[in-house]
Parts: structure tokens; sequence; C-alpha cells
């Protein structure tokens, strides 16, 4: 079960790469082409890469094995043949028909490989359920054959036991009942000469049912262990499944339910229902300079600084690498925006461990009736690259 989450948990992280690497690709159509843009495509390219190395040589499941080797690797290779152009300064123009037809594809190439990565952090997490499935089926097994075993030894127990004890019984009472002074000897009061050699086995008997009992504790509390691990790996598999390891903030597959949900209750209920996307400024720089343990520490107060800072409703999603999304029921664009400028300001002025102050860009957008999850965001997206332009300032979606 472990090896299944550890699996689901590599899928989901590979398709973070890739919404990281369309979005590089994004801000390069944006800016024509910058070291920013290609700085975040190299990246995702590299990361995508290194983990799928990994995930080749460590799936032992062969339905994951097979799509990707399958699927997965062909069109990975053809999303990486046409980001040349993007790893290029200067090289990108929306103008160039050519250029934007081949953006239209690697967007469509990625989304379906996405799709891809979630269908096997699904398929994943399903063969984790099933040997979950299966421990419960066979401890439900162990536990009927113990019953079926106490059944057989509880009608052992009356044949072999309970019916010579009520005999012993009666012996005791019929030598208690007599006059000790009739007796040759003092040997005849002793219980064990006047047992017979069936009833001399009784004896070995009660030994027997003491180590019984012992073995039966041990089972229990064998199968007691057993289910309490299964409980922590279960506990364990969910918390991969929707929680960023990192940052402890959601993750997007759980970000994927929870948008369906509010979407629904917003179309329901004619509610607002606000997307704020922000990315932290220069982190790059802060990984090159610090490392990337440092730049994890940022990450991880950040994190803490906005969970602090929104509202018990709101949810906090890692989106990918430094970017983050914060997901507000119930919020007009102007609380929105406010909840925005709030996070700005404080991220802003909070001082960190050895490398002082850093900024961050917000976009900010409110649903509108009848749109598309996907657009909804990537309008949220598109006002944050705008705020990027300036850095350190909020700027709400058209």
């Amino acid at each position: 079960m472990e090896k299944s989450a550890r699996d689901a948990a590599a899928f989901e992280r590979q398709s973070m790469w890739l919404q990281m690497l369309l979005r590089g690709v994004n801000e390069s159509i944006l800016t024509g082409g910058t070291p920013d843009s290609i700085e975040i495509t190299r990246k995702a390219i590299d990361g995508f890469d290194g983990m799928h190395r990994v995930l080749l040589s460590d799936v032992s499941q062969k339905p994951l094995r097979d799509e990707l080797e399958g699927r997965v690797d062909a069109r990975w290779q053809a999303i990486k043949a046409g980001l040349a152009p993007f790893l290029r300064e200067n090289a990108v123009s929306e103008k160039d028909a050519v250029l934007m037809a081949e953006y239209g594809r690697l967007i469509v190439e990625g989304e379906n490989l996405i799709t891809d990565m979630h269908f096997l952090s699904a398929l994943a997490r399903e063969h984790a359920a099933d040997t979950a499935r299966n421990t419960q089926l066979l401890i439900g097994l162990i536990a009927a054959l113990i019953i079926l075993g106490m059944a057989s030894v509880q009608v052992d127990l009356y044949r072999s036991i309970a019916i010579p004890v009520r005999k012993l019984k009666a012996l005791m009472a019929d030598i208690s009942g007599k006059d000790t002074g009739g007796f040759k000897s003092e040997q005849v009061l002793l219980l064990s000469e006047r047992l017979d050699d069936k009833e001399k086995r009784l004896s070995s008997r009660i030994m027997d049912i003491s180590e019984l009992s012992e073995s039966f504790d041990s089972m229990i509390m064998a199968l007691n262990s057993h289910i309490g691990e299964r409980v922590r790996v279960q506990g364990e598999l969910e918390m991969l499944a929707t929680v960023d390891e990192l940052t402890q903030a959601f993750n997007r597959t759980k970000f994927e339910e929870l948008i369906e949900a509010e979407i629904d209750r917003t179309q329901r209920f004619i509610q607002p229902l606000s997307i704020i996307i922000f990315d932290l400024d220069h982190f790059k720089m802060v990984n090159d300079s610090f490392g990337h343990l440092t730049g994890d520490y940022v990450l991880q107060t950040v994190a803490s600084i906005v969970k602090a800072g929104i509202r018990e409703t709101d949810y906090l999603v890692r989106w990918g690498g430094e970017e983050f999304l914060v997901l507000a029921p119930n919020a007009d664009i102007d609380k929105a925006q406010l909840l925005a400028e709030r996070l700005r300001s404080v991220i802003s002025e909070h001082v960190f461990e050895h490398i002082g102050r850093i900024t961050a860009s917000f976009g900010v957008a409110v649903y509108s009736a009848g749109e598309t999850k996907d657009a909804f965001i990537l309008r949220a997206d598109n006002a944050m690259y705008r705020a990027k332009r300036t850095r350190n300032r909020v700027e709400q979606a058209a």
C-alpha cells in the first residue's frame, strides 16, 4: 500500500511539472520570451524528465509501466519536440501564425498528458485501495476461522472436559463427605489417586487450555497491530492524495475536486466564487543564492502565512513550484481584491531568516456564469502575469 501511495504522489508531482511547463510557455507568449520564462520552462523539462526516469525504474505494476512506456513517453517526446522556440530569448511572437499553431498544439498535448498523469495517479491509488480491501478480507477470514475454531474448541471442551469436570466435582463431594477414618491410607485422600486414566488426561488438558488462551490472545494482538497499520497507511495514502508534502497545502488533485463542488454550489445558490493566484517574485534567486533547502523553508513559511490570513472557508492550494492558489467561496471581486492585497502586504513585510524580505505578484478573478473552470483559472493566471511585469502588486482579471 505504501509503494502505491508513493507512486500516486509521484504522478501528481509529474502533473505539477507539466503545469509549470505550460505556465513557462504561456509566459513566453505573453512576454516574447524572457530569461524568467525560459528558466521556468527549462526547470519544468528537467523536473519532468528526472521524475519520469525514477518512475520508469521504480514502478512495478504492469498497467502503470505500460502507460509510462507507451502513451506517456510518446506524448512527452512530442511536447519536447516543439519547445525549442520557447527556450530562446525574444524568439516567439503572437503574430507568428505558425508558432501560434504550434503553441496551441503544445497546450492541447500538455493538457492531455496532465490528464494521463491524473489517470495514472488514480490507478495507483486504486491499486492501494485494492490492497487495503484484500487485507480487510484476509482479516475477516482469519476472524471467521478463529470463531469457527473457538466454536470447535467449545464443543471439544464440553465433550472432553466439561463432562469429566462434573464427574470430578462429584468425586470431590464424595470424598469430602466421607469419614477419613474409614480409609486405610492417606493416599486415598489424594484426588490424583482417585482419577482413572481418562480423568488423568484431563489434568494435562487444563495446561493445553491455558496455552490455547495465550495463543489466542497473541493472535488478537497481532490482528489489532495489523489493523492499526492498515489504518495508518490509509491515512498516509489520503494525505498523499490530497495534500502537498512540503507546504501541507492542498494539491492539484484535491483542487479539482474542490473547484467542481464550489462551481456547482455557486451555480445553484447564485453565490460569488473567486480565485487568487500568486507567484513569489525572483524565487529562482533564492534557490540559486541560498540553496533549495532555504527555498523549501520559504515556501513552507509563505504557506503558513497565507493559511493564517485566509478565512476558514477558503482553500490554499500549491499550484506548482513557487506558485499558489486561494479558492475563496462566497467572495466577490472586491472581497477577493482586499484579501489579495492583505496577503501581498503580509508576505512583503515578513522577514525571512537569512534572506530578508521577498514579495509576490497576485492575480484575482471572480467566476462568471457558464464559464468553464479552465477559463476561470486562466483569467486569474493572466492577471497574475500582468502583475509580474512590475512585481509585488495585485491585478484583477478582465
